[in-house]
């Protein structure tokens, strides 16, 4: 999935939008402080992301060096590896979907 990141926090009454996976909307949840992808023009919640940005930064920048060291070479074991590590950065099992797509596609 491609993630990129707003030049500019915007906030409504329940979120801060912080960026874009793909279309939908990256958001931090003004209750609970977890990041999210939202889907664009709703509410609903595609994918839960990490347990607070700190983790979610964390995770990303596990993902981004993956994704370096895989630039011409695509090994399925690592992939799971690293969606594996992504996902315990972020903050436990809930989160792994978000990674597999990140990491798988």
């Amino acid at each position: 999935g491609m993630l990129s990141f707003n030049l500019k926090t915007i906030e409504d009454d329940n979120y801060y939008y912080i960026g874009k996976m793909e279309v939908d909307d990256l958001v931090i949840n003004m209750k609970n402080y977890q990041v999210e992808v939202i889907e664009f023009g709703t509410r609903n919640v595609l994918w839960e992301c990490a347990l607070n940005s700190d983790s979610f930064l964390e995770a990303l920048i596990l993902c981004a060096k993956y994704l370096n060291d895989r630039v011409f070479e695509f090994d399925g074991y690592s992939n799971i590896n690293a969606v594996k590590k992504a996902t315990d950065i972020a903050g436990g099992n809930k989160y792994n979907s978000f990674y597999e797509t990140l990491l798988f596609t």
